[in-house]
């Protein structure tokens, strides 16, 4: 699914009609992934490509960077500032800020974001397609992830031709996993608010 509110959507989709639910995945914080690889690139001068980590929890304004996650060719977060021999260590909150400030800015100079979701949504339809079994951030109902049920978050998915094969439970701080269960209640807010049980 690509639409906003998009974590609240696929929930709506996912218990009102009768699809398979390993079918009905939505882009979730893939776009917010991809900008902070990016983002994270540049700091350290090399290809997105290289930079593995993910933006979980909800499209939007409770999405979080997982810092617990980023790697780059094997080396954890916490080395790449020695290997890259960086002067300053990498400002978490900074690259946080950019990785927000970054849609704002795209909206304010195009009026719309466009380019960036038409390229996440080929990431996933590739997958599909291409029954690759790549593991991609995207939203769907948790069933237990991390100690929630009946809401849709983005976590790290296997994507098939089968659509969603398994969900993988990243170890998470506790700092993280709270943000996690923010994120769950802010759509649970969104959907009791529309009335939706």
């Amino acid at each position: 699914m690509i639409t906003n509110p998009l974590d609240v959507a696929t929930y709506v989709v996912a218990n009102e009609f009768d699809y398979p639910r390993n079918l009905i995945l939505g882009t979730g914080t893939m776009l917010e992934t991809y900008r902070f690889r990016r983002i994270l690139a540049n700091k350290y001068l090399m290809d997105p490509k290289n930079i593995n980590g993910y933006v979980l929890g909800e499209h939007g304004n409770s999405a979080f960077v997982a810092w617990s996650t980023v790697n780059c060719g094997g080396l954890g977060l916490e080395h790449m500032d020695e290997y890259f021999h960086k002067t300053e260590p990498l400002d978490r909150k900074a690259v946080e800020q950019e990785l927000v400030q970054v849609a704002y800015d795209i909206i304010n100079k195009k009026g719309f974001t466009n380019t960036g979701i038409a390229m996440a949504a080929c990431r996933f339809i590739k997958a599909v397609l291409y029954d690759e079994h790549s593991i991609l951030p995207c939203s769907a109902i948790l069933d237990g992830e991390y100690g929630l049920h009946d809401v849709a978050l983005s976590i790290p998915r296997m994507i098939c031709a089968d659509g969603i094969m398994r969900s993988f439970e990243v170890h998470l701080t506790d700092d993280e996993l709270e943000k996690m269960h923010a994120a769950a209640k802010s759509v649970r807010s969104a959907l009791d608010g529309a009335g939706i049980k």
